[in-house]
């Protein structure tokens, strides 16, 4: 009974994988992009498997890296939409990436918040 049935879920033999880890520096099966701050801004690492070229775009509410390949003839399809608060969105002066073995590194460089001098002084009358 228990091997009719696996053959009706499997038809080819081999059922789906029973340990399946992807854990790189915080990036994981189901958190496919992590932050980290660098010097002069930020830097995020993405899970881009199967994707030879990535497009990085600017969008409204962060950054966005996506791509598609087609490799023996199945598609592969990627689509990371990374929020970045307004604050810093705001403050990007320049945004880089590269791709290698999967992974795809977003630098994002800002711009230091000027550091403003505050007046400290007494007054005379009590409040």
């Amino acid at each position: 009974m228990y091997n009719s049935i696996f053959d009706d879920l499997f038809p080819i033999g081999f059922a789906r994988p029973t340990r399946f880890i992807f854990e790189t520096n915080g990036v994981r099966d189901m958190n496919p992009a992590v932050w980290s701050k660098i010097e002069n801004g930020y830097r995020a690492v993405v899970k881009t498997l199967g994707i030879v070229e990535p497009k990085i775009e600017m969008t409204d509410t962060g950054i966005k890296v996506s791509g598609e390949n087609e490799l023996y003839g199945k598609k592969y399809k990627t689509e990371v939409n990374l929020p970045v608060a307004e604050e810093i969105l705001d403050n990007i002066t320049d945004v880089t990436y590269s791709t290698t073995a999967g992974l795809t590194f977003v630098t994002v460089k800002v711009k230091s918040p000027e550091k403003k001098k505050i007046d400290i002084h007494k007054v005379s009358e009590k409040i």
